[in-house]
Parts: C-alpha cells; structure tokens; sequence
C-alpha cells in the first residue's frame, strides 16, 4: 500500500505518513516525487512524497540456513609457569630494578634509587624518593599501575615470580595497619554476628584484608558494589563452630 502525501517539509510529509499508516516514522519508507522550494527556503516550500510501509525483516533464525552446529572448540589451557629459582629471581629482580628506574624518571628525570630485596618468591622494589612517595599519596593508583607495567615488562618469561612495588617503606606500613583493622574487625564480626562493610577504594587495601582472614574460620569476606563505589564487607561465617577453632 503506498500513499502520496504532500506538506511543507518533509518531517511534517512523514509525521503525516505514519499516523495514516499506523505505523511508527522508522516504519515508513518513502520517495521524494516533487519538492518545490520556497522563497528564502521557508515560504511556499512545498515536498511530495509517495510512501508506504516496510516490509518487517525476518528473524535471523529465519534467515539462516539449517546448518549442523560445529563442534564447539575449546580453549588452550593456559600452562602454569614454573616458580622461580634463586639465580632466576635475581636476574629477574635486576631487569626490573632497573625498569622501575626508568620510570622513576618519568617523575624525577635527574633519577632515583631503587633498593631490590628478594624473599622466596617475591621481588620487592622500594622506591627512594620523597618526591614520588608525594605523587603516590595523591593517586593511590599510581603504584598499582607500577606493579602492572613491570610484571608485564619480562620478556621470554619462563618462570613465575610475585611483586611487590614500595616507596620508602610506606607501603609496608600501611599493610602492617591494614592488618591490625582485619583483625579489630574480624573479632567484632564474630561477637556481634553481624556483617561489616569496610570502605577501602584502593583494590591494593582490600586485597590485604582479604588475604589476612583468608585463614580465620570465623569470618568470610567479599567484594561488594562496582567500579570505584566496591567496597569490602566482612561478614560472620555461620557454619563455624568451636572444633573449627580447634583444628585451625
């Protein structure tokens, strides 16, 4: 079914078109037949259009042609990388020593100390700078993204290895606080037997909480809300029983 419709614009032709179609403007497929212009493009402007209504398109289902499903394919397993050894480790500690020298300077070009200590399978660099401990308080995700950037940096990786990045020790204290609040809050949690939610932003904080009552049968926590808002709420583990305290 087409219609001819004729209006001073062609939004006012197509308004038109679908309210005598009974169809919604996105429905409506039209041809511009005749437009006159008007003087100074307002008066007299006059547009004829032939419309009519599309056609709905099929489902995709109705399009596809019935074909076998393929076998689905599975992924590779990711293979765990061997740990470290010592020779490993201080090779690997050295490369990026000097990696987070590099971007030390990025923030003081004349260049910065970096102190590399290694414990099992953990390579800590503390960072020897007034300077950048001040940029790191400002942006308490600067050395998440230190962290980041160095552990992708190894190149031929055939071992794994944990790190750990500090500035002047600060990080180490605060992860000595941090646990001292886990462990305040964890006994406050089981007395009351009421959930906690703790409002620490940085993923760094939480990850520390988590980990230091990962081993209290007391509790359990977890991560609530998303993006910036995620909190950490501790909260009391009902299955647990005096021969769980016992046994721990």
């Amino acid at each position: 079914m087409t219609l001819v419709v004729e209006e001073k614009t062609l939004q006012l032709a197509l308004v038109k078109a679908a309210s005598q179609l009974g169809v919604t403007q996105a429905q409506v497929g039209y041809e511009i037949t005749h437009q006159k212009k008007g003087f100074l493009g307002l008066f007299g402007a006059r547009v004829t259009v032939e419309v009519w209504k599309k056609r709905a398109p099929r489902h995709r289902e109705e399009r596809q042609e019935r074909r076998p499903n393929p076998a689905p394919t599975q992924q590779p397993r990711r293979e765990r990388l061997p740990a470290a050894t010592a020779e490993e480790l201080q090779v690997l500690g050295e490369e990026l020593r000097e990696a987070c020298q590099k971007l030390c300077a990025f923030f003081e070009p004349e260049g910065v100390p970096v102190v590399l200590t290694i414990s099992e399978d953990h390579i800590c660099l503390d960072i020897q700078s007034e300077g950048i401990k001040a940029h790191f308080s400002h942006n308490s995700k600067l050395l998440d993204a230190f962290e980041h950037i160095l552990h992708k940096m190894p190149k031929n990786r055939v071992c794994s290895f944990r790190l750990f990045v500090d500035v002047l020790g600060s990080r180490k204290e605060r992860e000595g606080e941090l646990l001292e609040v886990a462990q305040e809050t964890s006994e406050k949690v089981h007395q009351s037997k009421a959930p906690i939610t703790l409002n620490y932003r940085n993923a760094y904080d939480r990850k520390v909480i988590h980990m230091a009552l990962d081993r209290d049968p007391r509790v359990y926590t977890q991560s609530v809300g998303h993006g910036p808002s995620r909190k950490l709420m501790i909260a009391p583990n009902k299955n647990y029983t005096h021969d769980d305290a016992s046994t721990s």
